[in-house]
């Protein structure tokens, strides 16, 4: 992703989708070393990733799907920082 810090011009998500390969096959080799590492918590820290992914996925699928959703709902939960605009 280093060559796109310098761009001036927006960029989307699928100015990151040709990094998606190198990013799966580094959480492979991550996680095999930690499951080398430590067997038994290794599988705890290995399966919370993707729990937490796709937790994050289903609680933020309004958002990203542009599926109309309450806005106190909007405000009170999914608005973590006070830059993240909402409509």
């Amino acid at each position: 992703m280093l060559p796109w810090v310098e761009i001036s011009r927006p960029t989307f998500a699928y100015h990151y989708f040709p990094a998606t390969v190198f990013l799966a096959i580094a959480l492979a080799g991550v996680f095999d070393a930690v499951l080398e590492a430590r067997p038994k918590k290794g599988q705890l820290m290995v399966w919370s990733l993707p729990v937490i992914s796709i937790a994050l996925f289903i609680l933020f699928y309004s958002v990203l799907t542009g599926v109309p959703s309450d806005r106190s709902f909007c405000l009170n939960v999914l608005k973590w920082f006070e830059s993240w605009p909402v409509g």
